[in-house]
C-alpha cells in the first residue's frame, strides 16, 4: 500500500508497491504491444489472416470470411493503386497472412516479387480474375496508337457484377482451402453475397435505362469500363488507355470531337486520378464532370456495391 502524502517530501513506496507498479506497467506495455501488431496487419485472435493488393478485394474476402477472416488491404482506401509504394511493414503484414489475394492481369503483378519473398510456406495465394477472358479494349483515341495498345491488359474486371462473381467464387475457394473448417460458413457467406451481386446487376441495369440511348456514352480520363460497358451495351472512350504517360494533344482533339459530335452531355472524373487534362478540356467544351469509382473505397462508396450504385446513379444524373 502507498501511504498517503501529508508534506511536500517525496512519498515512500513500499516495496510491495513497487511490485505493483512494475507489473502494472508491464501489463499496459504488453497491451500497447498487442494493440501496435493488431494495427500492423497481426490476426485478431482466432481469426484468420487475409491479405488482398487493394480494398475492392479486401471488401470481398470480407463478404465471404465474416467473423472467421481479419482482412488487411496492402493499399489503403483512397489510395491510387498504380503509384502505391510497399513498405517494410508490409512484408510484415504478408509474412503473417495465410491467404494472399490480388486481381492479377497486369494490375497489381508488381507486387508479386514482394508477396513471394514475404509469404508463409503453405499461404493460399489467389489470383482473382485467373479463368476471366481478357477483354482486348480498344486504345484511347490516338492516330498514333500502335498495335500493341490494342492488345493491353485489361484488368478490371469487377465493374461488370456478373465478372466480380466470379472473383467471389475464387476468393471463397481459397479460404475453404486455407481453413477447411470454415467451409459451411464460407460457403453460407459466399452465397448470400452472390445473390447480392446479381440482383445489383440488374438493379444498374434498370436504373442505367433512364440515360437516353444516344447518351449511354462513357467518356473517362483513363481505361477502365470497358467490362461495364460491354456488359451494360455502352460506348466508353478515355484521354490514356492506362494511368502512366502523357495525354497528347491528339487524344484530347479526338475524344472531345466525340463529344461534339454525340452530344454526349458529360464527362467523368474518377477521384484518385489528377484530372486537370480531362477537366479542361470538359470546359472547353461546355460540359460538366462527374465522379465515377473504379478501385478506391471512402466514406461516399465504402463497399463495392455502393460504389457500384454510386457510378450508376452519377451516370443517370449527368446523362439523361
Amino acid at each position: 500500500m502507498i501511504p498517503s502524502i501529508k508534506t511536500s517530501r517525496p512519498a515512500r513506496i513500499w516495496p510491495g508497491a513497487i511490485q505493483a507498479i512494475a507489473a502494472g506497467a508491464l501489463l499496459a506495455a504488453l497491451v500497447l504491444l498487442a494493440a501496435c501488431r493488431t494495427e500492423a496487419g497481426a490476426p485478431s485472435a482466432g481469426r484468420m489472416a487475409v491479405v488482398t493488393s487493394n480494398v475492392i478485394l479486401a471488401d470481398f474476402a470480407r463478404q465471404v470470411g465474416g467473423d472467421r477472416v481479419a482482412v488487411t488491404s496492402l493499399i489503403p482506401p483512397g489510395v491510387d493503386l498504380h503509384s502505391f509504394q510497399t513498405t517494410p511493414q508490409d512484408s510484415v503484414t504478408i509474412s503473417r497472412a495465410r491467404v494472399i489475394i490480388t486481381n492479377g492481369m497486369g494490375l497489381d503483378d508488381f507486387l508479386l516479387p514482394v508477396l513471394d519473398a514475404a509469404k508463409q510456406p503453405g499461404a493460399v495465394h489467389v489470383a482473382a480474375s485467373a479463368g476471366l477472358e481478357n477483354l482486348q479494349e480498344e486504345p484511347a483515341a490516338d492516330a498514333h496508337a500502335t498495335e500493341d495498345d490494342h492488345q493491353a491488359e485489361a484488368p478490371h474486371f469487377w465493374l461488370d457484377p456478373l465478372l466480380a462473381v466470379h472473383y467471389v467464387e475464387r476468393i471463397r475457394d481459397g479460404l475453404v482451402q486455407a481453413d477447411p473448417s470454415g467451409a459451411a460458413t464460407y460457403q453460407a457467406n459466399a452465397d448470400r453475397y452472390l445473390q447480392q451481386l446479381r440482383d445489383l446487376d440488374r438493379e444498374i441495369a434498370q436504373t442505367l435505362e433512364q440515360v437516353p440511348p444516344a447518351h449511354r456514352h462513357l467518356v473517362t480520363y483513363h481505361n477502365a469500363f470497358g467490362y461495364f460497358a460491354r456488359r451494360y451495351g455502352w460506348q466508353t472512350s478515355s484521354f490514356l488507355e492506362a494511368t502512366g504517360g502523357d495525354v497528347t494533344p491528339t487524344q484530347i482533339s479526338a475524344v472531345m470531337g466525340q463529344l461534339r459530335a454525340q452530344g454526349i452531355p458529360a464527362v467523368f472524373a474518377e477521384p484518385q486520378f489528377r484530372s486537370d487534362v480531362l477537366e479542361q478540356a470538359a470546359r472547353d467544351a461546355g460540359v460538366p464532370v462527374g465522379i465515377v469509382y473504379t478501385d478506391v473505397l471512402d466514406a461516399t462508396v465504402p463497399t463495392y456495391i455502393d460504389l457500384m450504385r454510386y457510378n450508376a446513379k452519377s451516370l443517370v444524373q449527368y446523362l439523361k
